[in-house]
């Protein structure tokens, strides 16, 4: 039944995480190319994820400042 687990639910899963955050905080690490969301009890979901090329990339700590229906930005087609 394994099998059937094929699409974008099977790209996450969980695993063993130790750092310093806050259950809910999201994780990027760009050189395993993986996004963690903490759970905490030293777990996180664990996602596959595209980053920018080494020139490319962003570095550093941002928050979520909120959450748009309808935001000035949206990607080209």
């Amino acid at each position: 039944m394994l099998g059937c687990l094929a699409g974008p639910a099977a790209a996450r899963e969980v695993v063993p995480f130790q750092g310093a955050v806050q259950p809910g905080t999201i994780v990027v690490k760009t050189e395993e190319r993986r996004l963690y969301l903490v759970l905490g009890d030293g777990r996180a979901i664990r996602y596959r994820v595209a980053v920018g090329r080494p020139d490319k990339q962003w570095f550093g700590w941002s928050s979520v400042d909120g959450k748009y229906v309808n935001p000035a930005w949206s990607p080209p087609e």
